[in-house]
């Protein structure tokens, strides 16, 4: 049995250069900002805080360890109330109070000087919470932007500014501590990007309880 198959008519191919015009340019500005800014600071501080317990704390390696895991705990937790909250207070203010939590914890751990283990732990543990909210969000939300054509080129767009801040947070914050520089400038540092982020927060399109359709006419 032969099946004709026919071509689908009035169907647009996506093209790149459309997330760069029109509403879309300020849509992937937005997204890729926060997307920067998220992995930016939550690799910048994950990938060293068992270096910075035992180093810098003379903590040995199990409880750096168990720290750790703590701040892993509550970045699942925070994962968990994202994925309850987002649909009823809106992506723009779950993003918005994400990301001025994590500026929040970071600014009060520059100011009071990281002055042990266990403080650390404590506002990392703040941060991730909140950090874990926006990454999550943010694969929510980076999809609605776009329309089906092209849905998967904007996330993948996404995607590349993620795995800059993934690659950048860690290498900031490595040559901040080769440098002979203190905890403070590392968590005010990080305090400022996820300050830029919650800026960047404010722009962005709300998708809360509208149609792909509605988002993308």
């Amino acid at each position: 049995m032969l099946v004709q198959v026919l071509p689908l008519v009035g169907v647009r191919r996506g093209r790149l250069r459309e997330l760069f015009q029109g509403r879309y340019l300020r849509r992937t500005a937005v997204v890729s900002g926060l997307w920067f800014v998220a992995y930016y600071v939550n690799h910048g501080i994950s990938t060293w805080l068992p270096s910075l317990y035992t180093r810098n704390f003379g903590l040995d390696l199990t409880t750096a360890l168990v720290y750790t895991l703590l701040s892993n705990v509550t970045g699942l937790l925070g994962t968990l109330i994202v994925a309850l909250l987002i649909d009823r207070v809106g992506r723009r203010p779950a993003l918005v109070a994400a990301l001025g939590g994590t500026t929040l914890a970071l600014g009060t751990l520059a100011l009071t000087g990281a002055v042990s283990g266990g403080q650390v732990a404590v506002f990392a543990s703040c941060m991730t919470f909140f950090v874990y909210a926006i990454n999550a969000g943010l694969y929510l939300y980076s999809p609605e932007l776009y329309p089906t054509r092209n849905r998967a080129k904007g996330a993948a767009f996404g995607g590349l500014w993620n795995r800059l801040g993934v690659i950048l947070g860690p290498i900031t914050v490595g040559a901040i501590l080769g440098a002979g520089g203190s905890l403070t400038l590392v968590f005010a540092q990080l305090a400022c990007v996820a300050a830029v982020g919650m800026a960047i927060a404010f722009f962005a399109v709300e998708t809360k309880g509208k149609t792909l359709e509605e988002l993308n006419s």
